[in-house]
């Protein structure tokens, strides 16, 4: 491969470059080394995520931002990056709940956090209307104002008797 331009320090800035550079599995090795000798950290989990999905490695992808979701919790990059491979693996609800620690940990100022909210939410109701049998959120939630929910009363179904 050729060399890349800039002289690099870390592990870490290989990865980036790399992955800027559109070459996702020479990043996610340079990112996997980083770990190894730089140790583990939310920015080099994040890097390798985003490697793996750009190789359509979903669920390797999906690993990677849990931990680096759990490296930083209150990040919201390694939330919302949780919450759109999740989205992309179509396993909607803990997408949801990603990108509503995005939405809440940002005060609604991330406009990925709330754009990609507002897509889960609709994928919810197209799911639920394809399959009314699931019982998608059995106590349903009401937005409050900026990141603020709560849960809405349900009234029991009538039984017949």
């Amino acid at each position: 491969p050729e060399p890349l331009a800039e002289p690099l320090t870390t592990w870490l800035d290989l990865g980036q470059q790399y992955l800027q550079a559109g070459r996702p599995s020479q990043a996610q090795r340079a990112f996997v080394r980083s770990m190894r000798v730089e140790g583990m950290t939310a920015a080099a989990m994040t890097g390798a995520g985003l490697a793996a999905e750009q190789q359509g490695l979903l669920t390797e992808a999906r690993r990677f931002f849990e931990r680096a979701r759990d490296l930083a919790p209150s990040s919201v990059i390694a939330q919302n990056n949780l919450g759109a491979v999740l989205y992309a693996l179509k396993d909607y609800h803990p997408a949801k709940k990603a990108f509503l620690a995005a939405f809440a940990l940002s005060s609604g100022k991330n406009r990925g956090a709330t754009h990609n909210l507002g897509l889960v939410e609709l994928a919810l109701e197209r799911e639920l209307a394809e399959n009314p049998q699931l019982v998608a959120n059995p106590r349903p939630l009401q937005r409050e104002g900026s990141g603020e929910y709560r849960l809405l009363a349900t009234i029991p179904e009538e039984q017949d008797g």
